[in-house]
């Protein structure tokens, strides 16, 4: 990168979340001469979040639907299709953040657009790696080697997040389930894949399934 970037101009692009998404849905409702209520701002970004071309022609949609500039909240909600876009490392994020409804809707979304089972269990095996290290070395009194873990400060602060919430004997238990599930989706014995996926997904929150056997039928 650093010799490719001697000889060129590198203009980092970031995916628009968060307050940022926001701001942008608002000035581009009042670009289009609409109204923007922090109500119909938030229905916008959880239903074209990840898809701003999305965002831009709901935006376009409710202009031609509603000239006078002043949908309603239900008017917009009754309009607008969810067209939102995720991928695992999307998915990764909220997990990090504990929230389990958000996490729930990209499960479903990823469900939707045929996203393999199996990559998005690569995701949490590859995460519970990472906070089963972290949590260790917290656990040992290291001061934690954020470079070492290849985690850039722009999400530290989900992995602190998480760290307040898990421990390891909670890990040690998502660890069985995790690997239980690898040893079945390995052997086409899950016929719900993303129903466990969301039992595991819940484990990061951590809600416990010690009384929820996931029963995939192995003698």
């Amino acid at each position: 990168f650093k010799a490719i970037d001697k000889h060129g101009v590198y203009v980092p692009s970031y995916p628009l979340e968060g307050n940022a998404l926001h701001q942008w849905i608002g000035k581009k409702m009042l670009d289009s001469g609409l109204q923007a209520s922090p109500q119909v701002s938030q229905l916008l970004v959880e239903c074209c979040e990840g898809n701003l071309l999305a965002a831009t022609q709901e935006i376009e949609k409710l202009k031609l639907l509603y000239p006078n500039g002043a949908p309603t909240f239900e008017q917009v909600s009754d309009a607008v299709v969810d067209q939102s876009r995720f991928t695992v490392f999307h998915l990764v994020d909220v997990l990090l953040s504990g929230d389990p409804k958000k996490t729930i809707k990209m499960l479903y979304r990823l469900e939707s657009e045929g996203v393999e089972p199996t990559i998005v269990a690569w995701a949490l095996t590859r995460e519970w790696q990472t906070l089963q290290n972290i949590l260790f070395d917290k656990q040992q009194g290291k001061n934690i080697n954020w470079n070492q873990y290849r985690i850039w400060k722009s999400r530290q602060s989900l992995y602190q997040s998480a760290m307040q919430r898990l421990s390891l004997d909670h890990m040690a238990l998502l660890q069985t389930k995790l690997a239980a599930f690898d040893v079945a989706i390995k052997q086409t014995q899950v016929v719900r894949p993303y129903i466990e996926l969301c039992h595991l997904c819940m484990m990061f929150m951590p809600y416990s399934l010690e009384n929820l056997p996931l029963d995939y039928g192995i003698e």
